[in-house]
């Protein structure tokens, strides 16, 4: 369905090959094909947002990640600046599309900060994503009609997501230990899909191996370490 520049890992089984192909998209310094754009679908039925549960079922492995998507698209279709990249996201997944994304990170997104459109967080993690060069690699060969998908990556492009998300992590390990007693329960000022933003940390140490994989592939920066930090304590006091 289309093909992208950024990696949000910024490095990814490049020893392997130039490109790989996933399940979620990745629209920064990306394209696609008119065969591709002409299924675009405007979802705005939250009603049918939350049916796309059964059907991302069927695309992602991940359950965190697909209560995650699924609960947040339904929050979305009820708001009318829905952003168009989530509607294609959606699009991609219903009709069980693939993305190809770089193994090595070719992007960089200037536009963060108070005057940005959409990444007006002054910390966000993806800006410290280094750029590199794509590897003189053989782009590896599928055997026909077979495509082989990274479920892996899939699974670390989720958590970097959630990861970019989170501000206090001792704080909202704490909801997130309240959530597990009282499902139902209401942060205020949190949304409704909160428990699936928090589900990851159940796992810190999960977490702690991504923020740690990703490392050697950012420009050094405070947010960093004050969530390696962070999550370090969370795995050695759980």
């Amino acid at each position: 369905m289309g093909v992208g520049g950024f990696n949000t890992a910024g490095e990814w089984r490049s020893e392997d090959s130039d490109h790989f192909l996933h399940r979620w998209t990745a629209t920064w310094g990306w394209a696609t094909w008119r065969r591709a754009w002409q299924q675009f679908e405007h979802w705005r039925d939250p009603i049918r947002a939350m049916s796309l549960a059964s059907r991302l079922s069927l695309r992602l492995s991940d359950p965190q990640h697909i209560d995650y998507r699924t609960r947040t698209f339904a929050v979305c279709a009820t708001q009318d600046t829905m952003p168009w990249d989530i509607h294609w996201a959606v699009t991609c997944n219903h009709i069980g599309g693939l993305w190809i994304s770089p193994s090595v990170n070719l992007i960089t997104n200037l536009g963060f900060g108070e005057t940005a459109t959409h990444t007006r967080f002054q910390d966000d993690l993806r800006q410290y994503i280094k750029r590199g060069c794509a590897p003189q690699r053989p782009a590896y060969e599928a055997n026909p009609g077979e495509s082989k998908v990274d479920e892996q990556f899939d699974r670390s492009l989720f958590l970097m997501e959630v990861l970019n998300a989170y501000r206090n992590i001792r704080a909202l390990s704490l909801w997130q230990r309240a959530l597990e007693r009282t499902p139902n329960l209401m942060i205020p000022g949190m949304p409704p899909y909160t428990r699936t933003l928090l589900s990851p940390l159940q796992r810190p140490t999960e977490l702690l191996a991504i923020l740690d994989y990703v490392t050697p592939f950012m420009t050094d920066n405070p947010r960093l370490h004050r969530l390696k930090a962070d999550l370090a304590a969370l795995v050695a006091h759980p």
